[in-house]
């Protein structure tokens, strides 16, 4: 099939414009928008539709415009080096001068912080390098929930306003690969087990209140 012209021109004036911006899952309706932070651009590599490569120095923002009330998920690899931070709660535009809160998934531990002020710090749960890790981010409505694959590192409540948007930028001397990346709907998803705690109770019998 081909692709009209005008079309691969809007194309190349778009990304010509903004080299700074990219999108994954371009093709889904979990489609996200990320934005380059750092000076250098090739700090930050695309390496597929839904996965890129941060290099030391890197900072990029992601959001799916709108979506406030989200998990994040992610799986990362830690290439080499010691981990790296994730941001959320805050904006894009100020950063780090607006609230935020972080979380530092490391080789020594996973810490959570809100604006620096630390919170917990678990060290039996950390950063294996080369090895993949599925990573959860939860906002719902004033409540968070960070698990690293089946374990949790912090689920407790802020003061601070949910946002679109997750910064994350890898440690020093440290490299990683981010794939398997899904903003979805936290609403939805709490629907989805409210409707299938329902049916299951409704199959056994057991009335709902």
């Amino acid at each position: 099939m081909r692709i009209p012209l005008c079309f691969l021109l809007l194309i190349l004036f778009i990304t010509g414009c903004h080299p700074d911006r990219f999108f994954l899952n371009k093709k889904d309706e979990n489609r996200i928008e990320g934005f380059i932070m750092s000076h250098d651009l090739e700090t930050v590599e695309i390496t597929a539709d839904n996965e890129f490569v941060l290099y030391e120095d890197a900072l990029v923002s992601l959001r799916t415009l709108g979506l406030t009330q989200l998990v994040a998920d992610f799986t990362v690899t830690l290439i080499n080096g010691e981990g790296l931070t994730f941001y959320f709660r805050t904006v894009q535009n100020g950063f780090p001068e607006q609230p935020y809160i972080k979380f530092d998934y490391t080789t020594d531990a996973c810490k959570v912080s809100e604006n620096e002020r630390l919170i917990v710090s678990v060290d039996s749960i950390k950063a294996k390098p080369k090895a993949p890790a599925r990573i959860k981010i939860m906002n719902d409505g004033k409540l968070i929930n960070i698990t690293v694959d089946c374990d949790t590192v912090f689920y407790g409540k802020t003061e601070l306003i949910a946002t679109e948007f997750v910064l994350i930028r890898p440690n020093q001397n440290s490299r990683a690969l981010l794939s398997g990346i899904f903003f979805n709907d936290v609403i939805s998803i709490n629907q989805e087990i409210r409707e299938s705690i329902i049916y299951e109770n409704t199959r056994k019998g057991i009335k709902q209140k």
